[in-house]
């Protein structure tokens, strides 16, 4: 009698660990992305609070079109975050309470690399453009609430 209540307990308890409510995840429902397919030239993707999504473009289109981040809404709409310059890529970026952070950067034989930080507002206009100087590669960037930008890398050698 013992041994079944020490059964049923252990069992209790190892199936609320492999629930731990930290992990869990719902599907509510499946949007369509107009225009989106597995080849579209995005991968990688993060969301915000919200439950939006933000696709990021494989790479930079040199001499081309503007490198975009694409905001899919919990409805399907889509809205583009286009950078201005196209040779510009893409290091990290981060959803922030007024829009999109975009930290990129560029090569140049003269002068190395270069990184620049754009800012969006929530319609995908671009607020602000600063050069930034970092002494190490970012692989991570959030904004807490207060509005502090952190980011987080490796640093070379």
């Amino acid at each position: 009698m013992n041994s079944r209540i020490i059964v049923a307990i252990t069992l209790a308890f190892a199936s609320v660990l492999a629930t731990h409510p930290g992990f869990a995840q719902q599907i509510t429902s499946d949007v369509v992305i107009p225009g989106a397919s597995l080849n579209d030239g995005y991968a990688g993707s993060d969301c915000d609070d919200n439950g939006q999504l933000y696709r990021r473009p494989v790479s930079a289109r040199p001499g081309g079109q503007g490198v975009s981040l694409m905001r899919v809404a919990t409805d399907g709409s889509t809205l583009l975050f286009t950078l201005p310059k196209p040779e510009w890529s893409i290091q990290v970026f981060a959803p922030t309470a007024e829009g999109l952070a975009v930290l990129t950067n560029r090569f140049d034989a003269a002068t190395g690399v270069t990184g620049h930080m754009y800012r969006f507002d929530r319609q995908g206009d671009l607020q602000t453009e600063r050069t930034v100087a970092l002494d190490f590669n970012p692989m991570a960037m959030a904004e807490t609430k207060s509005g502090r930008t952190s980011l987080w890398g490796i640093a070379p050698g």
